[in-house]
């Protein structure tokens, strides 16, 4: 089986898994999360404002932004496992759990980035800064999240469609 026999929907669950994996790196390397009082911005890594820019200092590292690094990196994986899974379902013969495995991944993508941001979202920290969770890192880093979640069902769909069709 080759690319070009697959099924539409494998290669739009594809193609959208491949568009959220980049704007979801554009959200996770740069400093629009929050914005703060002071003209600025801040990320998950690093932070841009009147008093300068930079890496987030060692001191500034709260548990909860350590847990959001952690989940969104999880959701990088899961994202980049989802996309290498399905390219593989579209080359194998024997291919449905590799479908059914690349369908949860791409879920458990948008689960891990929706996690991560509820909970970057309520550190208190940024409270301080009078930070609010309005930068286009944070809008990227949801869009994503929904798209993962799309690509996985779309891979569900499709082997539903496809295991219906054999039946029929």
């Amino acid at each position: 089986m080759a690319f070009s026999d697959a099924s539409r929907l494998s290669k739009i669950a594809v193609l959208i898994s491949v568009v959220s994996s980049i704007l979801f790196l554009v959200a996770y390397g740069t400093d629009h999360w929050i914005k703060t009082d002071f003209n600025g911005f801040s990320g998950l890594w690093s932070y841009n404002s009147d008093f300068g820019h930079g890496a987030i200092p060692h001191e500034y590292v709260t548990d909860k932004l350590q847990l959001t690094r952690t989940l969104e990196s999880l959701g990088i994986i899961a994202g980049m496992v989802c996309i290498f899974l399905n390219v593989l379902s579209m080359i194998r013969t024997q291919k449905i759990l590799i479908r059914i495995l690349s369908g949860f991944s791409g879920i458990a993508a948008g689960v891990f980035i929706f996690i991560g941001i509820i909970i970057y979202s309520t550190d208190d920290f940024y409270k301080d800064f009078n930070g609010k969770f309005s930068g286009y890192s944070s809008g990227l880093a949801i869009f994503s999240g929904v798209v993962y979640i799309l690509a996985g069902v779309l891979i569900f769909v499709d082997i539903r469609l496809s295991s219906h069709r054999s039946v029929t």
